[in-house]
């Protein structure tokens, strides 16, 4: 699956940055989503990105994994899909950006989880207030009542 988004993610920085794009290897992604995930951890949402490579108040992991500007420019080129179809796909698929990436995602669940007989489904509403224009719902019994609901 990561290698779906490396292509994507290289082929977007040699467009944008052509010959001075270094193409980047499957470490560098693993540790651009690794920090995204550690700052996740730490609650860092509202913290300016620069703080966390700083000298003085920074997070020294951070800081030993990749620089700064490597870690904003991999942010800036990642892709999960192929741009050149995009919008042909888009208008059948309100998920375009995703979908390849998360129908590998849900293939890999039904492979490595088979349900028993006693199992409950139920609907998750995740509370969004940011703009979802094809998969965001309005549910009145639930707390949350605008989200995306899975």
């Amino acid at each position: 699956m990561k290698e779906i988004v490396l292509l994507h993610t290289n082929e977007k920085g040699t467009s944008i940055y052509n010959e001075s794009w270094k193409i980047i290897s499957i470490v560098e992604l693993d540790a651009a989503i690794g920090l995204c995930l550690l700052a996740g951890v730490i609650h860092s949402r509202n913290q300016d990105l620069r703080e966390l490579w700083d000298e003085e108040v920074g997070i020294a992991r951070f800081k030993a994994t990749v620089s700064i500007n490597t870690f904003e420019v991999i942010l800036q080129c990642i892709r999960f899909d192929d741009e050149a179809t995009r919008e042909e796909r888009r208008a059948t698929d309100k998920l375009a950006l995703i979908s390849q990436y998360f129908n590998l995602f849900v293939d890999n669940c039904k492979k490595n989880y088979i349900p028993d007989v006693n199992i409950t489904v139920d609907e998750q509403l995740y509370p969004w207030r940011g703009r979802a224009k094809h998969v965001k719902t309005y549910i009145p019994s639930k707390p949350d009542k605008y989200g995306i609901k899975f």
